[in-house]
């Protein structure tokens, strides 16, 4: 099969030699053509590799593959230019590096977008730039190295960096020793105090914020982490109190001895001071003041109203109760209607009930230490004479089958309306029996509307030898 193949090939090209050699004679009408043939050597073509041999693409074919490179180089830009323009510039918020612009070197911090510490953003270039070191130019604090205690000094130019003329110096730290105040950072308002770089009086060191600057010291009620950066010339401490924390409270003043007058702490007041409120008066002691109207028209500094002031003790004291000895009323308590009573010195004065009509309640029994109205006619509970009307001659009976105690008249006597008065005699004008002498062995009764003696069951007459009624004489 292949040499049938090869000899035909060898064919064609001789029957094509004979038709241009025909075709040459005719033309040149010439008579005698001298006719050579001559072995013509190709040059040698580069190898092709199977896959590409006898392979045919067709054009529409290789305008659609590259219509669809074109379309993927499209979308890969635009989509490029997406996220570009979606993340966000330096200072807009943020909540991971990866919505920052970080080709231009921003990454979140505090969920905003910035430079790395390291690193300052210039607003020239629009992108972040190394810090730089000392003796290169600058226009501010932020281009300086802080990490090596660089700021920007000598600034007498201001606009891009390419303008600035100021040098990053060397300066100290906070609490770095020096000799002068150009020494110290001044930008962070430190100056050279005691031999060391330290904050101005009424300036505090935060070490966070600006990563350390002084802050004027914190006023009355802001929140603070320690008491040196309240104000100490308001006399305010951090008291943690306020939230139940050991580690943030508020700036307040000393609520045992100060309080804040709107303006300062001030020393809290003593006996009599006029105040607005119990907080402005000192607390001497369990017994402490309070503000109130108590012994005056306006509002003082007085002890409670169970409390009095010891002038020698300069503290409240508790007031005195019933039967103590006593100079002045001030020092009874009246709050239990007591006041000091009695004739003489303190030795006879005592503290007792305001008058007659009252008595101390816990003379025969503890009670509720107090004073309290002597009981009137049948008014039951008394635990004594005196708890009842003494002064119109009521007594307490008890009665002991019903164990209950009442005040009443003795049984010689009997109540008007008002008082007990003495039983009236025989023949005496009454109204009711208990008004005459019905005891025994007088036994008058009102009849007649006068005292008399009985008449039934058994008649009796009244004897002016024993003034009493006695058996009728028996008639023989």
């Amino acid at each position: 099969m292949q040499e049938s193949f090869t000899y035909a090939r060898k064919l064609s090209t001789e029957f094509q030699n004979n038709v241009v050699r025909d075709h040459l004679i005719q033309k040149t009408h010439a008579g005698n053509v001298l006719v050579s043939e001559y072995d013509v050597q190709e040059p040698k073509k580069r190898p092709q590799s199977f896959c590409f041999r006898d392979i045919s693409i067709p054009r529409w074919l290789l305008f659609v593959f590259a219509s669809l490179v074109v379309v993927a180089l499209t979308a890969f830009v635009l989509f490029t230019c997406i996220v570009i323009l979606k993340k966000y510039t330096n200072g807009e918020p943020c909540k991971q590096n990866s919505d920052c612009r970080q080709d231009l070197g921003l990454m979140c911090n505090n969920y905003r977008c910035g430079c790395a510490y390291s690193h300052f953003w210039s607003s020239s270039y629009q992108i972040c730039e190394r810090r730089r070191m000392i003796n290169r130019t600058c226009d501010s604090d932020e281009m300086c190295d802080a990490l090596s205690n660089l700021e920007c000094q000598n600034v007498t130019l201001s606009g891009t960096a390419a303008l600035s003329n100021g040098i990053c110096t060397y300066t100290k730290a906070f609490n770095v020793t020096c000799g002068l105040s150009l020494e110290c950072r001044t930008s962070k308002g430190l100056i050279c105090s005691g031999s060391r770089c330290t904050c101005p009086n009424l300036y505090y060191y935060d070490y966070i914020l600006n990563n350390g600057t002084c802050l004027y010291a914190l006023s009355y009620l802001q929140n603070c982490t320690s008491s040196a950066i309240c104000n100490p010339q308001l006399l305010l401490y951090c008291d943690y109190t306020a939230y139940s924390s050991s580690t943030v409270g508020q700036c307040n003043c000393n609520s045992s001895t100060t309080y804040w007058d709107g303006t300062i702490c001030a020393a809290k007041l003593t006996i009599g001071g006029s105040c607005q409120s119990n907080n402005t008066c000192i607390v001497a002691s369990t017994y402490g003041l309070e503000c109130s109207g108590y012994t005056t028209t306006n509002q003082t500094c007085d002890c409670l109203s169970t409390a009095y002031w010891n002038t020698t003790t300069e503290q409240c004291t508790v007031k005195q109760l019933y039967n103590t000895s006593c100079a002045t009323s001030y020092v009874c308590d009246e709050s239990r209607g007591l006041q000091c009573q009695g004739l003489g010195n303190a030795l006879y004065e005592k503290c007792d009930c305001y008058n007659a009509t009252y008595v101390w309640d816990s003379l025969y029994v503890t009670k509720n230490q107090t004073c309290i109205v002597k009981k009137t006619n049948l008014q039951t509970g008394c635990s004594g004479d005196l708890e009842c009307q003494d002064f119109n001659y009521l007594v307490c009976s008890t009665n002991t089958s019903t164990n209950t105690s009442v005040c009443q008249c003795v049984y010689t006597d009997y109540w008007d309306g008002s008082r007990c008065q003495a039983k009236l005699n025989y023949t005496q004008p009454c109204t009711n029996t208990t008004m005459c002498r019905d005891f025994y062995p007088v036994l008058l009764q009102c009849r007649s509307g006068q005292c008399l003696c009985e008449s039934l069951p058994t008649y009796y007459y009244w004897s002016d030898c024993l003034q009493n009624c006695i058996t009728a004489k028996q008639v023989s």
